[in-house]
């Protein structure tokens, strides 16, 4: 069973790389510009331009992820777990990742097949795993699954005030230091930037 291509932001690293990008290298020539770049051009591709993210979704919420071969524990689900475009490991345009399972307080259980193939290259994926109809306890796992709704969503709320704090920063230091950028020898170009947030993604807009 493939997992399907979901079209998201990136994580957080991939997101905020360009951001700094521009407010370290806003205030130095070109040539300075080129320096940074090539310091962290490396680390956004590697970073970003090979990873495969796959966020495990079940039905209700709050299972424990983990392989089906016992070897590691993931956490509550839903849960985003990150894999390397390994050509190594990539046939036919898709990457094949170990199989997992999904166990609900109740003790129930879902397990995918013994491999996911995650098909399309780098980037976002979802997998969904369903709770047997089944068995005693789907009332248990239910409530476990509200708590865990109500948990993440303060979580989320936690996470876009840390963000906007950074960014509200990040407007602070510009308005505080007026950028250059060196057109030539004899002219320079003030450029005023805001950025503001829309969801989790961060927009940047200078004159």
């Amino acid at each position: 069973m493939p997992a399907e291509r979901y079209t998201a932001p990136a994580n957080l690293f991939c997101r905020f790389s360009g951001l700094f990008i521009r407010y370290a290298a806003r205030k130095h020539t070109m040539n300075s510009k080129l320096l940074v770049l090539g310091m962290l051009g490396p680390l956004v591709v590697s970073g970003c331009g090979t990873t495969v993210g796959v966020t495990y979704y079940t039905s209700p919420d709050g299972a424990m992820l983990a392989y089906k071969d016992g070897s590691q524990q993931h956490g509550i689900t839903p849960i985003r777990l990150e894999y390397q475009w390994d050509q190594r490991f990539v046939a036919n345009g898709c990457l094949k990742t170990k199989g997992v399972m999904a166990t609900w307080s109740s003790g129930a259980r879902a397990e995918s097949p013994e491999i996911i193939t995650v098909c399309g290259g780098p980037g976002e994926y979802n997998y969904k795993l369903d709770r047997p109809s089944t068995g005693d306890g789907l009332d248990k796992d239910l409530s476990f699954a509200l708590d865990v709704q109500k948990t993440r969503a303060m979580q989320q709320q936690a996470e876009q005030a840390r963000v906007q704090s950074e960014l509200q920063m990040l407007q602070l230091f510009n308005a505080m230091n007026p950028p250059t950028q060196n057109v030539d020898a004899d002219v320079d170009i003030k450029a005023n930037c805001i950025s503001r947030t829309v969801g989790n993604n961060v927009y940047t807009e200078c004159k």
